[in-house]
């Protein structure tokens, strides 16, 4: 009598600390698992969802954000500043011209000058460019 009794709590105990041992095992095991998985999971998904939301949320904002401010300088410029410029300097320009002949004169030789002078520089580059497409193609045709 004493003897099943004696077994019947032994057992008992034996089953609850095996219990106890393997579910703590498990419990631990599953801890890890998740935490595993969630912190992987999370980071990639985290991290895929913000790259794609920040690109798309950053152009569009900035893209609507530039034209409008764009658009805002442009029209105030073309309506403010530059008929502001434009008055000034076409007052500059009525001072100069009536000022008297030879200044007049001056002006006219000066910017001729300078025309001619551009106007010899772009035939010495157009010549110069003739020449490299020239010396190119016969390369080119040599080595075919």
């Amino acid at each position: 009598m004493y003897l099943s009794v004696y077994l019947s709590i032994y057992r008992s105990i034996y089953r609850s600390i095996y219990l106890s041992i393997h579910l703590s095992i498990h419990l631990y095991n599953l801890k890890m698992y998740l935490s595993i998985y969630l912190s992987s999971y999370l980071s990639i998904c985290l991290s895929i969802y913000l790259s794609i939301c920040l690109s798309v949320c950053l152009s569009i904002y900035l893209s609507s954000h530039l034209a409008i401010y764009l658009s805002i300088c442009l029209s105030i410029y073309l309506s403010i500043y530059l008929p502001i410029y434009l008055s000034i300097y076409l007052q500059n320009q009525k001072q100069r011209n009536s000022a008297g002949l030879p200044s007049c004169l001056n002006i006219r030789t000066s910017k001729a000058e300078q025309f001619c002078e551009t106007s010899s520089f772009f035939e010495l580059d157009n010549i110069r460019n003739e020449a490299i497409l020239r010396d190119f193609l016969i390369f080119r045709s040599a080595r075919h």
